[in-house]
């Protein structure tokens, strides 16, 4: 997560006051979810052993209380754990609009105390999302998410019971039942013009996700440009340079990351993100795949949003998560998002959980005022371009490409570190990333593939 943080603290004057004891009906909760991240490490003294506490938030989502003037207030429950805390965030989005509501204060709670606070919203809007961070001096850090949605204004999606079992399967339609044994999930969509994804919740009985199943990277046309590089040549604004005189890697251009809303202009600072990631393609029925259509999914270009140049943190922070634990920080990007999640998914046969299309859904509900799913779909890449140089005194054929080279590619530096090397994540984090872009997870930090490397050192996500 990017780690845009600002100190704050909650003040009464700045609308998070103290919590009225009067209450009036409040509106319903569609969904909730909450994320946390935390760490456990042991702190060895002479004498004794100690635990370190991490720092912990969660939200009350259904508002606590409301007053005649249409406000709502909303609760926190903060543990400091044994650290000093540093940051208190809350970052919120009202609609389609984003607002980072900050509260500074001359203290913040003590290492070891629990505190509640308030936070007030107007009622006017249809939808809230809200999340909380906390983070120690020790970078610990965590957070919680809810999604708020107000029954008393238009909307276009309800929800009632969200436990499903893992076997269900069904059509998200213009009015969709799925039941299982335990519980009804009910759905009603009005008036939609975008496909509706098969709803099939993950079931416990498929293969184990491998990501060496899905070979990635490859170089198709063998012009020694691999994926990766091929996708930062077609995504680029400007003319790109190469880190030597072989053009086989990317050193710089101009890209427009999507997920951040900036542009970037290293190639080093960028990911090719696999749009729909590959655990999830696997868990949405990819398992089932055969080798050669796992590669080609992995290195599809002809849909020029299957893959695409994002900033490395973005990338690393969605990981393998959908829509409905993961969203963009850019949120004039969600309508754009959702609908080409489901045109990705819907060309593939893939299929979607429940929570996941009900997060969907609610990103369309961001779509600008006349912006219809036609106008997201992408004009697929008839001919690939071709992305060689050659270079005569008479005769040059070149595409977005040029002679300048840069020398930024450091030496491979093999198998030569293991995570007791580092003190701490950032510095495992730092090396790794060094040499990710050219050489992969040469020195094997990565366990579990998910872009992180040494997660169990101080400061891990």
């Amino acid at each position: 997560m990017k780690k845009l943080f600002i100190i704050i603290f909650i003040l009464s004057a700045c609308g998070g006051g103290e919590i009225s004891e009067e209450t009036v009906e409040v509106p319903t909760t569609v969904k909730a979810t909450t994320t946390s991240t935390t760490t456990s490490t042991l702190i060895t003294t002479t004498t004794s052993i100690l635990t370190e506490v991490m720092p912990t938030v969660k939200i009350t989502c259904e508002p606590v209380a409301s007053d005649e003037e249409g406000l709502m207030t909303f609760k926190f429950e903060v543990t400091t754990g044994t650290n000093e805390l540093v940051v208190l965030n809350i970052v919120s989005w009202f609609d389609s609009s984003r607002t980072d509501d900050l509260f500074i204060s001359n203290g913040l709670p003590e290492p070891g105390d629990s505190n509640e606070f308030g936070y007030t919203v107007d009622n006017s809007f249809s939808q809230y999302e809200i999340e909380m961070v906390v983070m120690d001096s020790k970078d610990n850090f965590a957070n919680d998410y809810c999604l708020y949605q107000n029954s008393s204004s238009s909307s276009t999606t309800t929800s009632t019971s969200t436990v499903a079992d893992s076997t269900t399967t069904t059509v998200a339609d213009s009015t969709t039942t799925s039941t299982t044994t335990t519980s009804t999930t009910t759905t009603t969509v009005v008036s939609v013009d975008y496909p509706q994804l098969i709803i099939s919740e993950i079931s416990s009985s498929i293969p184990e996700y491998d990501r060496d199943d899905w070979n990635h990277w490859i170089d198709e046309n063998g012009d020694c440009q691999n994926t990766r590089h091929e996708v930062l040549i077609e995504e680029t604004l400007e003319t790109v340079t190469y880190t030597n005189e072989s053009y086989c890697l990317v050193s710089t251009g101009k890209w427009f990351g999507s997920y951040t809303g900036q542009y970037y202009y290293n190639a080093s600072e960028l990911d090719i993100d696999h749009f729909i990631p590959l655990k999830n393609a696997h868990q949405s029925g990819g398992y089932n795949w055969s080798s050669a259509k796992k590669e080609e999914f992995a290195n599809y270009r002809l849909d020029p949003n299957n893959l695409i140049a994002v900033n490395l943190s973005a990338n690393r922070s969605k990981g393998a998560r959908g829509p409905d634990e993961w969203k963009p920080s850019n949120t004039e990007y969600w309508c754009e998002y959702a609908y080409d999640w489901i045109r990705i998914k819907d060309f593939w046969n893939l299929t979607a959980t429940q929570a996941e299309w009900d997060a969907l859904v609610s990103m369309i509900e961001t779509c600008p005022p006349g912006f219809a799913y036609a106008d997201a779909e992408e004009e697929p890449i008839v001919e690939l371009p071709t992305t060689t140089t050659t270079t005569s005194s008479t005769t040059t054929t070149s595409t977005s490409t040029t002679t300048t080279v840069a020398s930024s590619q450091p030496d491979n530096p093999g198998d030569t570190k293991n995570c007791g090397d580092f003190e701490n994540y950032s510095e495992a984090k730092a090396w790794f990333d060094t040499y990710y872009e050219y050489y992969g997870d040469v020195a094997n930090l990565d366990g579990d593939n998910d872009g992180e490397p040494c997660e169990s050192l101080p400061g891990g996500p």
